[in-house]
């Protein structure tokens, strides 16, 4: 590799973990906010893929049932687009119920092992039953309240990020030329 082109993979590794960086210190800061623009993000995409589906129905020389079946996915996900950007917080919260409804789930496994070990070792059992009322706990909780719960995950994601990014930092010395 030449030395041009390791530099703009080091420039390049700098721009990509300020923007992590960055993010990642405003999931921390506004988690609420945070977790709203991406599901707006989210919708502007739905809406520039429906553009994009329009645009190719429009210019079709031979429309089809698929061009007619993507067109109406275009229009849905056009609908779905503007729904997210006018209305973001509604699917925040949904998933953080979906999240709710899964922890839940991962404690009635643990209940179904807590029981499968009282039958058959009978050694500290308690631990997975514990396991398993904290999950059911948790879930009932992140379900009640699920703004809460993707507020503490973007927290969470947002450390990551910073984590991320700060090692990205500390390999940029990696990528120097050296002649062998």
């Amino acid at each position: 590799m030449d030395e041009s082109s390791i530099k703009s993979i080091r420039n390049n590794m700098i721009i990509t973990n300020i923007v992590i960086l960055l993010l990642g210190v405003a999931f921390i800061a506004w988690p609420k906010e945070s977790s709203e623009m991406l599901v707006m993000a989210i919708g502007i995409v739905l809406i520039a893929m429906a553009v994009f589906e329009v645009v190719v129905f429009l210019f079709a020389k031979n429309r089809g049932f698929t061009d007619v079946v993507s067109l109406i996915a275009g229009i849905i996900a056009a609908l779905a687009g503007i729904w997210l950007l006018i209305s973001p917080s509604w699917l925040v919260g949904f998933f953080g119920i979906i999240f709710g409804v899964i922890i839940i789930a991962v404690g009635l496994a643990h209940i179904h092992q807590a029981i499968f070990i009282i039958r058959h070792h009978r050694q500290i059992w308690w631990i997975s039953l514990l396991v398993a009322v904290l999950a059911i706990a948790l879930g009932v909780f992140v379900i009640i309240n699920p703004f809460e719960f993707t507020n503490g995950l973007m927290i969470w994601i947002g450390i990551g990020m910073v984590i991320e990014a700060v090692f990205g930092f500390f390999n940029l010395p990696a990528m120097k030329h050296k002649d062998a």
